[in-house]
């Protein structure tokens, strides 16, 4: 009995798309680059007291010197577009379910960051 085209073609678009997943840029790294490690912080009024420390492996958010919120990262994966350098940090959430934080960098020579869709900026509150 021969087998349809379509059955034929199968592994052929199997691959293509796999390949195609990839051509927005997006790459997986090993860890947390250095230069955007650090303890960030912001001067919006609403999160003035606030801050995010990114290190290798993992993220703390915090209020004041009370470290809030752990997140182990699984996974880093990294982009660029124009200028920018976006980050998505991968980690499991204490629900069990996995969720993402996206750090958005403008530049690394006076460098800002964005989290997510929030629209004030951070910046690094000392150096590593």
């Amino acid at each position: 009995m021969p087998i349809p085209a379509l059955m034929r073609a199968i592994p052929f678009l199997l691959i293509i798309v796999h390949l195609l997943a990839g051509c927005d840029g997006t790459r997986a790294i090993a860890e947390v680059p250095e230069e955007i490690q650090g303890i960030w912080k912001t001067d919006a009024a609403r999160y003035q007291k606030r801050f995010l420390e990114v290190r290798r492996k993992e993220v703390i958010l915090g209020v004041g010197t009370v470290e809030l919120d752990r997140l182990a990262i699984d996974r880093v994966d990294f982009k660029k577009e124009g200028e920018a350098r976006i980050f998505r940090l991968h980690y499991m959430a204490d629900e069990g379910y996995a969720d993402h934080l996206e750090l958005v960098v403008s530049s690394m020579t006076n460098p800002t960051l964005r989290v997510g869709k929030i629209p004030f900026k951070w910046r690094r509150k000392n150096t590593r």
